[in-house]
């Protein structure tokens, strides 16, 4: 798993270590828990010093974030076209991604609000959620008159149906509840997603 998106052209020895980062602290997660876990250890395991990791993340926090957010970006890769636009189809490829990405994490059990790794977890991946659907309405010829408010509003009912999913053994695809919001919103969707809509569950 891994997080914040790095800039396109990157030093190749950055990479490098941010990956030893990152595959250390994956290491390390499937011995002891999360909250076990120092950034002391994280480097060792990863044979580097503190001040080398520190220059690459703030703390094991923005490590989890980070790891989370690769993660979800390698199961979105070859899922979603390379530059989506705001479609009933992509949404639902997304939701779909998602509450699959979220039952793995969090198995039957669902988010436990008591568990801060769980929690950070899932506001990282609500987070990545949003911030794609506001790229892909920005890249949509129609305008939609609250763009932000639509991507809150998209994103929620994605993120909770996936949390809903990871609570229960119903692995359906999220569509009938996508569909209901995307109703309201079919207008500003571009144009390949209105035949969609119309087979869509209501």
């Amino acid at each position: 798993m891994s997080l914040n998106p790095l800039p396109t052209k990157v030093d190749p020895r950055i990479k490098r270590t941010r990956k030893l980062l990152q595959q250390a602290f994956q290491e390390l997660m499937t011995d002891r828990g999360f909250q076990d876990i120092s950034v002391q250890d994280i480097a060792d395991r990863a044979g580097i010093n503190r001040a080398t990791f520190y220059a690459h993340f703030e703390d094991k926090y923005d490590l989890l974030r980070a790891s989370v957010s690769d993660a979800l970006e390698q199961q979105l890769r070859g899922v979603l076209p390379e530059h989506p636009l705001f479609t009933f189809e992509n949404i639902c490829l997304l939701g779909t991604t998602v509450s699959a990405f979220m039952g793995r994490f969090f198995g039957h059990c669902g988010m436990n609000s008591q568990n801060s790794e769980q929690m950070l977890v899932g506001m990282q991946v609500q987070q990545d959620v949003h911030d794609r659907l506001a790229e892909w309405i920005a890249r949509t010829p129609t305008a939609l008159p609250v763009p932000d408010e639509a991507a809150h509003a998209v994103a929620w009912v994605i993120f909770g149906t996936a949390i809903q999913q990871s609570r229960t053994k119903d692995k359906a695809a999220p569509d009938a509840a996508l569909a209901l919001l995307v109703t309201g919103i079919a207008p500003y969707l571009a144009e390949e997603a209105t035949s969609q809509l119309a087979k869509s569950p209501r």
